[in-house]
């Protein structure tokens, strides 16, 4: 099934109108900008029939190019190379494979998701054999997934093997330091399947990925890491993401020890795979993940400093992050552009306005101001995370500014935006803006599968016309005119009283 949204929006007398069908099979985009200029978009003819071409049914979608790249020399490419080549090389990088995918259950495409899901399932007996044959972690079928993979799951020859240093050739890990303890991207792969399950309610794909899946992945986690002194997971040696890393974890004072991605990672997927029903998780399992589930440590957070500044009551990007202990850098990172003290707001929904309630909310608001790395191209979730925090003005900036074509003059495909980090076109800046929009409009509420509606959403200032699907199989349509709620239907209706309305206008 696919969804469709179409927006008119308002800004100085001069419509902005997108009409999108967010990430399905017919796609057709227009802006008209204040420059009174018109871009019009046949997305369909081309940028996300390209996500689809290349994610059905057994390959996951190739963000650095798509299907096919185009001749953008001197624009996301290096000197010399040709229409062919590919920024950041030939592997699939799951921080940027997974972003087209978020904005997938809202859509309803499910079929899609699938083929991510099958590449997974297809390269495990490899990562198993792997995992026991370098790391002797082997019981349960353990396995763990490198954060960058050629497509029969293996590390990529530069990073793992040739052209590495002799020195390193028999370690069991990468010797990219960027990558060589991210690992992350299995919990986030948890995540995004416990989510088909919560809205899709479908248990022939939770027992044929969900659980194998699962099984390997926790089973890596629990036996890899030991424990601290009080009992908890001592996640260690371990990146935070790219951004703070781990350069020899014979010191411990260099790298990162409880890092925040794995953290809120661990304590999002495990309750969620504990509410799957008695006939997809055996008993076994639940225990044994319940058991896990209590030695997992909290979320890191609390006060530092910032460039000489003092931060007070923040997220931070690991429990001790090189030689200290406040969350503030180490001797040489941060070494990327990540802001990995919040993935507790996305993707692992932690901190979100269905917790607003909670102090940990107004945590969140703070390290979201206090972010080290703003920015709206590519893979940067600034927008996703404006969205979930309700920070309305923030998200319709940046949704605005991701729209805008950035392209030099004599652009090829203007439909495929950029240029940003990755190749032309670029899955991620599409992927981003598409699940902003749908945070923006609708956000689940994890605590009681209620479903919240324009928690982010510029009721006062755009128009809209939308149907998405909601946790527990439900479909929302809705549409606001003028800040008047014109439509309002809820599939199954019995769900109409778990919809609540998050603006001050477009009420019923």
């Amino acid at each position: 099934m696919c969804v469709s949204v179409c927006v008119s929006v308002r800004i100085s007398m001069i419509c902005v109108c997108l009409s999108l069908y967010v990430l399905c099979r017919n796609v057709h985009v227009s802006l008209f900008s204040s420059r009174l200029w018109v871009i019009r978009m046949e997305v369909a003819s081309n940028l996300l029939v390209l996500f689809l071409s290349f994610s059905m049914p057994r390959m996951p979608i190739k963000f650095n190019g798509l299907l096919n790249t185009v001749n953008a020399s001197g624009h996301g490419t290096l000197p010399g190379t040709t229409p062919d080549f590919r920024q950041w090389g030939f592997g699939f990088w799951h921080q940027n494979t997974r972003l087209p995918y978020h904005s997938m259950p809202a859509a309803g495409d499910f079929d899609l998701l699938e083929g991510f899901y099958e590449w997974y399932l297809r390269i495990l007996p490899l990562r198993r054999a792997q995992t026991a044959g370098t790391l002797n972690i082997s019981n349960g079928g353990a396995a763990y997934f490198e954060e960058t993979q050629t497509q029969f799951g293996s590390y990529e020859a530069g990073e793992y093997g040739w052209g590495c240093p002799s020195q390193d050739q028999h370690t069991p890990f990468a010797t990219n330091a960027y990558i060589r303890f991210h690992w992350q991207g299995s919990l986030e792969l948890l995540m995004q399947l416990t989510d088909d399950y919560t809205y899709s309610l479908n248990k022939t794909r939770a027992a044929k990925y969900t659980i194998p899946l699962a099984t390997a992945i926790l089973n890596f986690y629990e036996q890899r890491f030991g424990h601290s002194g009080t009992g908890l997971l001592d996640i260690f040696p371990t990146n935070s993401l790219e951004t703070w890393q781990c350069p020899d974890p014979s010191d411990r004072t260099l790298c990162p020890t409880n890092d925040a991605p794995t953290v809120a990672g661990l304590r999002w997927v495990l309750p969620k795979l504990l509410t799957l029903p008695s006939d997809v998780l055996s008993a076994g399992l639940r225990a044994q993940w319940r058991a896990l589930l209590a030695r997992v440590p909290e979320i890191p957070w609390g006060n530092t400093t910032y460039k000489g500044k003092p931060l007070y009551n923040v997220l931070f990007p690991a429990e001790r992050t090189a030689s200290k202990a406040d969350g503030s850098g180490g001797t040489s990172c941060p070494c990327n552009s990540e802001n990995t003290e919040l993935y507790s707001i996305f993707p692992y929904r932690h901190h979100t306005v269905a917790t607003q309630s909670s102090p940990m909310f107004t945590v969140a608001n703070s390290s979201f101001n206090a972010r080290r790395f703003p920015g709206n191209t590519g893979w940067d979730q600034d927008l996703t995370q404006a969205a979930f925090l309700g920070r309305t003005k923030e998200a319709q900036a940046l949704a605005i500014d991701r729209f805008r074509p950035h392209q030099p003059e004599g652009w090829w495909y203007p439909a495929f935006l950029g240029p940003g980090p990755n190749t032309v076109p670029d899955g991620d800046h599409i992927g981003v803006f598409k699940s902003g929009l749908q945070y923006m409009l609708m956000q689940p509420n994890d605590t009681d599968d209620s479903v919240l509606l324009f928690p982010s959403w510029p009721t006062d200032e755009w128009d809209v016309s939308f149907t998405l699907h909601a946790p527990l199989n439900t479909t929302v349509r809705a549409s606001c005119v003028s800040g008047v709620l014109t439509e309002f239907q809820v599939d199954p209706p019995e769900r109409q009283k778990d919809v609540v309305f998050m603006s001050r206008e477009c009420r019923p």
